[in-house]
């Protein structure tokens, strides 16, 4: 009997120990030591009561109350999340949270911050950055990889349907590499290699027999992963700016988006994108006289988001910003052949805006009036000196000389003891 009793026990306690551990939080950092710019990669899995998003993530440094802004995104894949961002470029003690959630831990519902701690840590070694770092697809990929501290040529392989292709990146710059899921069938889980790393990836490619076509019925904010979903910008008043944000169908189930804005201020290069189940990217440009505050609206036949965009505009080429880089295109100045600012003495005959700020397309040049000042000064002195000359000259005249010496005489006179004076000084 008590042999039967101790068995019970130890079935029981063991029951309470796998439910703990089945129902734990894991975060799963790829690597917990990274280069500046360089991607995190993240797994979580856990018992979540509230669907996670990107807005989510944070990324703090130190004991800093603010998160750092990267680039990131996230996609679910056989209940796991998969997290990734390019990581600030300052070295330190970093922290990721996952914030405003409600899960369930050894059994009890939770809603405490979930912390994991990495490092950024400067090096000399080449190294790179990708974007994204997690992937799903249903037609090519898009890939965009950054080069650090040197020129180097990435090999970049899909093994699924055997392609592979050598990348020149130069250091600094970034690249788009164009990867054809071509020769796939259904839906692969698999692993891209890009140099010495590697990216998960779940492919649904094209299959013999027509796929069903599943439309969804989630909610755009638990369906959709948008990136960036908040634009806040400092423009150059009268000049048009070029803006992108990703969609990304996290389930890959179709539904059909519809796209406009509040303002006609701002113009998309898309309105419609119909059973949509993948990745697009979508442009769009702003040209404002004025400051606003208006959105980008995405909307389905049941539900609908809105992506903010608030729009400083300024006539101080200085203090044009972005606070967010467009997606996969390299729109800084020195990318676009320009340069960031001319001197006082300088014009720039093509202006643009540029991902860090105003840039100058043409060069600078020296404005055609920039001497006109040394022609004043030397007109000035010619007018100082020709009055000087003919005072001078004016002064030491004959004339003027017996003309004074007749007044000192005539004065002389009048003052005379015994002489009347009668008449002005000055005259005869």
């Amino acid at each position: 009997m008590k042999k039967e009793v101790g068995l019970v026990i130890s079935v029981f306690i063991f029951i309470l120990v796998l439910t703990s551990l089945v129902s734990a939080v894991t975060v799963d950092l790829k690597k917990s030591s990274l280069s500046p710019g360089e991607t995190l990669q993240v797994e979580v899995t856990g018992n979540f009561l509230t669907t996670l998003t990107k807005d989510n993530f944070g990324i703090y440094l130190g004991n800093s109350a603010h998160e750092s802004p990267v680039e990131s995104g996230l996609i679910k894949s056989e209940g796991k999340y998969l997290f990734y961002a390019l990581v600030p470029n300052v070295p330190g003690s970093y922290s990721l949270k996952i914030e405003d959630i409600e899960y369930i831990e050894s059994s009890v519902q939770k809603t405490d911050s979930i912390v994991k701690n990495f490092t950024i840590v400067s090096n000399n070694a080449s190294y790179i950055s990708f974007n994204p770092g997690y992937i799903y697809a249903t037609e090519s990929i898009s890939l965009v990889i950054q080069a650090y501290n040197a020129d180097q040529d990435i090999v970049i392989e899909l093994p699924s349907n055997g392609y592979k292709t050598t990348t020149k990146v130069f250091e600094g710059q970034t690249t788009t590499v164009v990867i054809p899921i071509t020769g796939i069938s259904g839906v692969v889980k698999t692993n891209i290699k890009v140099g010495s790393y590697s990216i998960p990836a779940v492919i649904v490619g094209n299959s013999t027999q027509t796929p069903v076509k599943v439309n969804s019925t989630r909610d755009l904010e638990d369906l959709l992963d948008i990136d960036p979903n908040k634009f806040e910008l400092t423009l150059l008043e009268g000049y048009e700016n070029s803006f992108e944000f990703e969609i990304i169908n996290i389930y890959g189930e179709f539904v059909d988006l519809v796209l406009n804005s509040s303002n006609s201020e701002i113009k998309l290069n898309k309105t419609k994108l119909n059973s949509f189940s993948g990745r697009e990217v979508i442009e769009f440009k702003i040209k404002a006289t004025k400051d606003f505050d208006g959105y980008i609206n995405i909307s389905s036949e049941n539900d609908s988001r809105k992506i903010p965009i608030l729009v400083k505009v300024t006539k101080n080429k200085t203090q044009v910003n972005y606070s967010t880089a467009p997606i996969n295109v390299d729109r800084t100045c020195k990318a676009q052949g320009g340069v960031s600012s001319c001197a006082e003495n300088q014009v720039c005959d093509r202006e643009t805006t540029a991902s860090d700020g105003y840039c100058c397309l043409s060069g600078c040049k020296t404005k055609s009036g920039s001497s006109g000042w040394i022609w004043g000064i030397i007109l000035i002195l010619i007018l100082v000196v020709g009055g000087w000359y003919f005072y001078d000259k004016y002064k030491k005249s004959p004339q003027n000389d017996k003309t004074l010496e007749k007044r000192t005489e005539l004065y002389k006179h009048r003052m005379s003891p015994g002489v009347e004076v009668t008449r002005g000084l000055g005259k005869d």
